[in-house]
């Protein structure tokens, strides 16, 4: 806020008080979460601080639909985002257990059993989607391959999980 001008301060100042409440609504219907909400609000308010250049009339409808596209589009990213990460590890129940402590050696055991039962390139490919959260292209650029290739590789990895799960919950309890 430091690099803004007085009268760049104002007219963020004016867009917050007109537009924060509305923006707070959308980001709160798509996230369902307060917190990530007002997160979302609040990188909405700094990208529009970015462009404010650009803002000529505060009260105008475009003014508005961009501030509401913005903090609609940044939602939705931020949940694409949260359900990516999610996704693989609770279809794997493979989520440690804050209140177990046992439960969570034995989630820990799974995920060293399952990781070391993967060839290096499934365990690579694994890491950088769910451990490291990138995307398929992302992916892709990292290990010189096609996005599709890099989905294809994800899927069939995915796949040698679930049969890796399968042994390991045949097996015997005697784990470590």
């Amino acid at each position: 806020m430091d690099s803004l001008t007085l009268d760049d301060q104002q007219k963020l100042s004016l867009l917050y008080n007109l537009h924060e409440q509305r923006l707070y609504h959308i980001a709160f219907s798509v996230l369902q979460d307060v917190a990530q909400a007002e997160d979302v609000t609040q990188d909405c308010f700094v990208k529009i601080a970015g462009m404010l250049s650009q803002i000529e009339d505060c009260n105008s409808d475009k003014t508005k639909f961009l501030c509401m596209r913005m903090a609609k589009n940044l939602a939705i990213d931020r949940y694409r985002k949260q359900n990516r990460q999610c996704s693989f590890g609770e279809e794997l129940a493979i989520l440690p257990a804050k209140e177990n402590v046992e439960q969570h050696t034995l989630q820990k055991h799974l995920l060293q059993f399952l990781l070391s039962g993967l060839d290096t390139p499934s365990r690579e490919i694994i890491k950088l989607r769910c451990f490291y959260d990138l995307s398929y292209k992302e992916i892709a650029s990292r290990l010189a391959i096609g996005e599709d290739a890099a989905m294809k590789r994800f899927q069939r990895a995915k796949e040698k999980v679930k049969q890796l799960k399968g042994a390991y919950d045949d097996e015997p309890i005697s784990r470590p």
